[in-house]
C-alpha cells in the first residue's frame, strides 16, 4: 500500500511491457496476501489517483490499467494452482465474502481489541501500560477464546493504550503539522512537483489507512518506509534556507539515538551469534529472564529459575507466564520447599492474568483439586474451563487461528479428561467425547496443513 504509488513515480508515463508486468506482480503479491482491508484500502487509493488524474486519463491509460490486472489477475491463479499441488488452500470467494468461520471472529475480534483499548486507556490515560504491552494488559478483560493480540489492530488506538494520551496527542498533532504544510505549499508547486508529491501522500495515506484496522508498523522495514516517505514528503513541499543550521540539542539527540540503536544491535546481534545471555545487557530484555527461568526449571535449577523470574516481573507484571512458572517450581517434589497450596495460588494468579488462551494453565490447575474439598472459587474456574473447551472443540474442527496445529489442542484433551470428576456423568462423557473427536481432527489437520 506505501510502496506501490512510488512505482508510479519512477515510469514517468512510458509503460512498457516490462514495466507492466512488473507492477502486475506486485499487484499479484497483494492479492495473495488475501487481506480485505488492504483491498478494501487499495480501491480507495484507486479512486485519489483517479480524481487528481482524470483530465489526462487516455485510452493509451486505461489499456495499461487492464494489462496490469489482467497480468495480476493470472499470476495470482496461476500460484494458487501450483500451491493446489501440495496443499489445500482457502476459497477465493468464501475468503472475499466473509464466509470463513476465521473471518466472523477476525471482525468481532477488532471491535473487542478497539473497544478493549479504549477500556485500558480509561484507565492509565496519561503514559499507557508501557511499550509493547498491550497483549499482556488486555489478556485479562479479553472477550472471546484466542482472541488476543501483540496490538489492539489500530495505530492510534495502540500508542494510547501503551504510551498515553500525551504520546497520541502529540503524534497526531504531528501528522496535522505535516498535513496543513503541504495543503498550503501545494498550489506553489511545479506540475511535476504536485504528482510526486500527491503520489508520496496517497502512498503515506494507505498506510495510515489500514492502520486503523490492522498494525503493521510493528515491522521495521514499514516503519522505516513510512518515515522516509513523510520526509521526502516534507522536502518536496519546504523551501530550504541556505542559512539554516541545526541546533546543538538537535544533532546531540540524533547522535545520541544513533549510539544506542548500534549498542541495541550489537547486544542483539551477540546473543543470536555467540551467546543468548548477552540479552541480559538491553535496555528492553523482553521476554530473556522467562526464557532463563523455563530453561533453568527443565534443568530443576529453582534457584537460578526464581532469581529470573523476580527479574522478569519487575520488567512486566502484566506476564502470566511467570506466575504459573513459579507454581510449577511449587508444585515440583523435587523442589526442598515444594509447596502445593503457594503452586495453587500461582496457577490462579496465571488464570486471572490471561484466562481465555492457554489450557495448559486450567489442566494443571485442576489437576491439584480434590473432588471432596472444591472451593467456590474452584468450582468458578471449573465452569468456565467447561465453558471454553465447549467453544474450543468448534475452534479446532474449524481451525480457526490454525489452533489445530497449536500444543494447546493437547492440553484440551487433557483437561476434558479430568474435568469428568467435577461434572455430571453425562456431562463428562459428552466431553470425553468431544475431545476425543477433537484431537482425531487436528490430527488429520496437521498432515494436511492449509496455507
Amino acid at each position: 500500500l506505501m510502496s506501490w504509488p512510488v512505482l508510479l513515480i519512477m515510469h514517468k508515463g512510458n509503460f512498457t511491457i516490462f514495466r507492466i508486468i512488473g507492477l502486475a506482480f506486485v499487484l499479484a503479491m497483494f492479492l495473495l496476501i488475501y487481506s480485505r482491508g488492504g483491498l478494501i484500502v487499495f480501491c480507495g487509493q484507486l479512486v485519489l489517483l483517479g480524481i487528481y488524474y482524470f483530465k489526462r486519463i487516455k485510452l493509451k491509460t486505461i489499456l495499461m490499467f487492464l494489462a496490469v490486472v489482467l497480468f495480476a489477475i493470472g499470476i495470482f491463479t496461476l500460484a494458487n494452482n501450483v500451491r493446489e499441488l501440495q496443499h489445500q488452500t482457502i476459497e477465493i470467494e468464501e475468503k472475499v465474502t466473509f464466509g470463513g468461520g476465521e473471518s466472523i471472529s477476525s471482525m468481532q475480534e477488532r471491535k473487542d481489541f478497539w473497544a478493549g483499548s479504549l477500556e485500558l486507556i480509561e484507565e492509565k490515560p496519561l503514559f499507557g501500560w508501557g511499550p509493547f504491552s498491550f497483549r499482556y494488559a488486555y489478556n485479562p478483560i479479553q472477550k472471546t477464546l484466542l482472541g488476543n493480540s501483540d496490538h489492539p489492530h489500530n495505530v492510534f488506538l495502540k500508542i494510547g493504550a501503551e504510551n498515553g494520551l500525551i504520546a497520541m496527542g502529540t503524534f497526531i498533532a504531528f501528522l496535522f503539522v505535516v498535513f496543513f504544510t503541504v495543503i498550503k505549499r501545494f498550489p506553489k508547486l511545479s506540475k511535476i512537483r504536485k504528482d510526486f508529491v500527491y503520489l508520496i501522500s496517497v502512498a503515506i495515506a494507505g498506510g495510515f489507512a489500514h492502520s486503523l484496522i490492522d498494525y503493521n508498523f510493528n515491522f521495521i522495514a514499514n516503519l522505516l518506509l513510512l518515515f522516509v516517505l513523510l520526509i521526502m514528503l516534507r522536502s518536496a513541499v519546504v523551501v530550504k534556507d541556505n542559512q539554516e543550521r541545526k541546533g546543538f540539542a538537535s544533532v546531540a539527540i540524533s547522535l545520541l539515538i544513533v549510539v544506542f540503536a548500534i549498542y541495541e544491535l550489537i547486544v542483539l546481534a551477540l546473543s543470536q551469534t555467540i551467546n543468548y545471555n548477552f540479552l541480559s545487557f538491553s535496555f528492553y530484555p523482553r521476554d530473556y529472564y522467562v526464557s532463563v527461568a523455563e530453561k533453568a526449571v527443565e534443568q530443576n535449577d529453582f534457584g537460578r529459575a526464581l532469581t529470573a523470574l523476580e527479574e522478569a516481573e519487575k520488567l512486566n507484571s502484566l506476564d502470566s507466564r511467570t506466575n504459573y512458572l513459579e507454581g510449577e517450581i511449587y508444585c515440583d517434589e523435587d523442589f526442598q520447599s515444594n509447596n502445593p497450596l503457594v503452586c495453587k495460588s500461582n496457577f490462579a494468579q496465571a488464570l486471572a492474568q490471561n484466562p481465555m488462551n492457554n489450557f495448559t494453565y486450567y489442566f494443571d490447575y485442576v489437576k491439584l483439586l480434590s473432588p471432596n474439598a472444591v472451593s467456590e472459587n474452584d468450582l468458578k474456574i471449573i465452569q468456565r474451563a467447561t465453558e471454553l473447551l465447549e467453544i474450543y472443540f468448534d475452534y479446532v474442527e474449524l481451525n480457526l487461528h490454525f489452533t489445530a496445529y497449536t500444543e494447546n489442542v493437547e492440553s484440551a484433551y487433557e483437561l476434558a479428561q479430568i474435568l469428568g470428576s467435577y461434572l455430571s456423568p453425562e456431562k463428562a462423557d459428552e466431553l470425553k467425547i468431544k475431545s476425543e473427536k477433537m484431537l482425531s481432527i487436528a490430527r488429520k489437520l496437521r498432515t494436511n496443513k492449509t496455507f
